[in-house]
């Protein structure tokens, strides 16, 4: 068997035969049909040190709004953070640029900030009390910056003028996030079931809602340049799972899932070099063209992502706010399931920088994983198997593999092969 899908991503169990189970801290988009060591996660400040919503702006800026407190912190260009207001309406429930402004809200106020000198905490107020506020800048030219409302969207137009609700759900329901489908809005809600909606902006209702089989939908997923809306769903069970929007429903991406049932909401994604990224727990995962990779490990619950252009920036709430750092962190990959006793191991590599190395470990018939002994074969460029299985009826097993870096370097793989 040859294991060399890599940019098919992980999969939702581990006896799928078609990539592999899990690909954590991995890089399968720099060199295609290659794994290497992603970069690590870096602290950038121990403040920010509260919950916080990051907003970046054009200048390069970014902004954390606390969703603890009043507070918003700003990092200067110069990478420097300072606290720069504090919101008289308390806690932030999200934010968003539009407009050369920087928009806030908390349960019950629309305030912004002017990007220069002036600070308005309290320019609009919502009809509804509510911690879930989705934000979506959008509309012909950008012309709309979108606010959910519980059951009602409010709007914000190019020239800065508030309207409460132009949009109204059935009562008893929470928007949960908003996206663009052509000239359209697409909307998720949650309440007594998990519903879609489209909306073509201008007119007083939307089109008919679609029932989604889910928990709830914590996010949806698209690219700036793209047309695809992944929706990331809840099981009864909690997990997270992947559906598309075909236009007038949700339809299933199969066989791809995330096991953590922490929640996530519209605030952990940002679009980083050239992929959606998007928090579930500790980890940021990418979803493209379906494959799913985890590409980042936190410290801690990520609470929002924002990108400045040249670094993905994530927050972590009392440990501070990380980024993309300049040092590698070890990749993990771990098969799927193989039937029978392998003999042989092979992981061919098309680059091992000095100071960097490969080593596995294995779980036999679903107990714990037991580390194992790779030979690195320099003039075969491969590393392989030496002294066999730490058992001596294997029935099932899984390979783990780890890429272990050298700060800035790392190995980088074409597959790994069991015979």
């Amino acid at each position: 068997m040859i294991f060399d899908k890599f940019s098919k991503g992980q999969f939702k169990s581990e006896f799928i035969q078609d990539g592999f189970y899990s690909l954590v801290n991995c890089d399968v988009h720099t060199k295609l049909g290659t794994c290497q060591a992603q970069l690590a996660l870096a602290q950038d400040s121990a403040t920010p040190n509260e919950n916080s919503v990051l907003v970046s702006v054009p200048s390069g800026k970014i902004y954390a709004l606390s969703k603890t407190s009043g507070k918003i912190w700003e990092r200067a260009t110069n990478g420097t953070w300072s606290l720069v207001n504090t919101n008289a309406n308390g806690a932030h429930a999200g934010g968003g640029y539009f407009n050369n402004r920087l928009w806030y809200f908390t349960s019950t106020n629309l305030g912004y900030f002017d990007l220069s000198s002036t600070w308005s905490d309290s320019f609009g107020i919502f009809t509804n009390t509510n911690t879930t506020r989705p934000f979506l800048c959008g509309g012909v030219n950008r012309a709309f910056a979108y606010i959910g409302d519980g059951a009602q969207l409010a709007r914000v137009d190019k020239d800065n003028i508030f309207s409460a609700n132009v949009l109204e759900i059935p009562l008893g329901e929470t928007i949960t996030d908003i996206r663009e489908w052509g000239d359209d809005l697409v909307l998720t809600s949650i309440g007594d079931q998990t519903k879609i909606y489209r909306w073509d902006q201008f007119s007083d209702t939307y089109y008919k809602p679609d029932l989604v089989a889910y928990k709830d939908i914590d996010m949806l997923i698209q690219s700036q340049n793209s047309n695809i809306i992944y929706a990331l769903c809840r099981t009864k069970d909690g997990y997270a799972e992947f559906m598309y929007y075909t236009g007038s429903e949700l339809a299933e991406i199969s066989e791809r899932r995330i096991w953590d049932t922490t929640d996530a909401d519209s605030y952990m994604k940002t679009e980083f070099d050239g992929r959606i990224h998007f928090a579930v727990g500790t980890k940021v995962y990418t979803l493209r063209n379906s494959a799913l990779v985890c590409e980042y490990t936190a410290t801690s619950a990520i609470q929002s992502l924002a990108t400045d252009g040249d670094n993905l920036f994530v927050d972590c709430g009392t440990n501070g706010v990380y980024k993309t750092g300049t040092s590698r962190a070890t990749a993990v990959i771990q098969t799927p399931v193989i039937v029978g006793t392998p003999q042989e191991i092979y992981v061919p590599y098309d680059s091992l920088p000095a100071g960097t190395s490969i080593t596995g470990r294995v779980k036999i018939n679903g107990g714990s994983w037991t580390a194992i002994t790779l030979i690195n074969d320099a003039e075969q460029m491969r590393y392989s198997l030496q002294g066999g299985l730490p058992a001596e009826s294997v029935i099932f097993c899984q390979i783990e593999i780890s890429l272990v870096p050298s700060t800035t370097l790392t190995p980088s793989i074409r597959s790994i092969e069991i015979k």
